[in-house]
């Protein structure tokens, strides 16, 4: 912590400085996306929200660990699983049968509570939503 400087200002820096860089990341995104011709409606909503949650998450994640590698590790290994795998997951669960939808239903109300799972299945979601309703009918 630096020297003389509250609680309250360390960490409200802190959050202003990763909500900066989140938004940075965003805007390549959103730019990309733009520039890529990608049919993405509303994606300036999904990459703003992920900015101010996931900060404040990784934070309060981060004091269940005693040293930073630790909890380092554990965030990289949760984001990978619920970030990557469990979106691709959950689009492949709603298109195979009845059961499958109803189990990715029940699977998704525990991984809500993550935000890269949201943020990554906002956007499969926005990108499959065409191919998702034609299998479904």
């Amino acid at each position: 912590m630096v020297s003389g400087a509250s609680k309250l200002a360390y960490w409200s820096s802190n959050f202003f400085v990763d909500f900066l860089y989140h938004q940075l990341i965003g805007l390549i995104a959103r730019v990309s996306i733009h520039c890529l011709g990608i049919d993405a409606p509303d994606n300036e909503k999904i990459f703003f929200t992920f900015s101010l949650v996931n900060p404040l998450f990784v934070y309060a994640l981060s004091f269940m660990f005693d040293t930073d590698s630790k909890a380092s590790v554990v965030v990289r290994i949760i984001y990978f699983a619920l970030g990557g795998v469990a979106p691709i997951a959950i689009m492949v669960l709603q298109v195979v049968n009845e059961r499958t939808i109803e189990i990715g239903q029940m699977l998704t109300k525990y991984f809500y509570q993550w935000p890269i799972y949201n943020l990554n299945l906002a956007y499969l979601s926005v990108i499959n939503r065409k191919m998702v309703a034609l299998l479904r009918h």
